[in-house]
């Protein structure tokens, strides 16, 4: 069993034996130093293992894709570029700052439970990537803001206030 591995800068490459370069959960940054974690290719992140990204750090598909367990935001970015992210769990965002996903983001083909927390930010968790394949139940008082051109149909259940749609460039 490997522990959870943590980072600062971090470019992954396949661990030996498992065919992924990080395979269990996965903390980018300490709280406090900025860090990001690069793809080097496809599939390198456990697809079964939590993702968290801590503030002011990045994790960065680098136009790959990769499939994860939940993602966990505290004040925290993911970037996929023209990769894609699938989710096997939920969507989580905490903190004060404004934490964003960007790119494209496949919920697996289910209803997928995003939980904004309500920070002091004017908006809690920003996704402008392009979201498909699935629907989304956003639980938390923070505010949601999909802002991308997204392929879902848009079901959801928004149990609490503070869900925001824009349309993609406005």
């Amino acid at each position: 069993s490997f522990p959870t591995r943590r980072s600062s800068d971090l470019a992954c490459w396949p661990w030996p034996n498992t065919g992924t370069a990080v395979p269990n959960d996965l903390v980018v940054g300490d709280g406090v130093n900025a860090a990001t974690v690069r793809l080097d290719a496809q599939g390198q992140l456990c697809s079964a293992c939590d993702v968290t990204v801590v503030t002011s750090s990045q994790l960065d598909l680098n136009h790959h894709s990769s499939t994860i367990g939940s993602l966990t935001l505290s004040n925290g970015t993911v970037a996929t570029g023209s990769g894609t992210l699938m989710l096997s769990g939920r969507v989580s965002s905490t903190g004060n700052q404004t934490a964003t996903i960007s790119g494209r983001l496949n919920l697996g083909g289910v209803q997928r439970e995003i939980n904004v927390a309500n920070g002091t930010a004017a908006d809690d968790l920003v996704i402008s990537a392009a979201i498909s394949n699935g629907g989304i139940t956003k639980t938390n008082t923070g505010r949601l803001v999909l802002s991308g051109n997204n392929t879902f149909d848009g079901s959801g259940d928004f149990q609490r206030r503070g869900r925001r749609r824009r349309q993609a460039g406005g």
